[in-house]
């Protein structure tokens, strides 16, 4: 995954200098309560950037039998059904407990998923 917003905002990204905004954005706002808590901003920082780096580890392989699977770090943590709607640009993902109809765009070696106002991109593999 290279970037994740909900709501409209920015949440995650791949790119070091986004991260560095959303890491300053984050610590102005819980920065505070973290430091009562014990934590330095370096740790804060660390342990964000760990999360980062597992969200751009995430990966979707959209299967030729409808299968949608979710890996991450490596291995399989979810398999769930799709279907494709070419003519209005839409992905279906169900899975055990719920649908999640998604907005999908190409463009140049990215895939974004769009659902209201939150977005998921990914790289394109061949």
């Amino acid at each position: 995954m290279s970037a994740m917003e909900k709501d409209g905002k920015l949440v995650m990204s791949a790119d070091a200098k986004k991260q560095k905004q959303l890491l300053d954005e984050a610590w102005k706002e819980q920065g505070p309560f973290m430091e009562q808590m014990g934590m330095t901003r370096e740790v804060f920082d660390q342990n964000m950037q760990t999360q980062f780096k597992a969200m751009a580890e995430t990966i979707f392989v959209f299967t030729e039998k409808g299968k949608v699977d979710i890996k991450a770090k490596g291995k399989t943590s979810d398999s769930s059904d799709f279907t494709l709607n070419e003519e209005k640009k839409q992905i279906t993902i169900k899975d055990k407990t719920k649908e999640e109809v998604y907005t999908y765009e190409f463009k140049d070696d990215l895939m974004t998923l769009t659902q209201k106002k939150d977005k998921l991109v990914f790289k394109r593999k061949a």
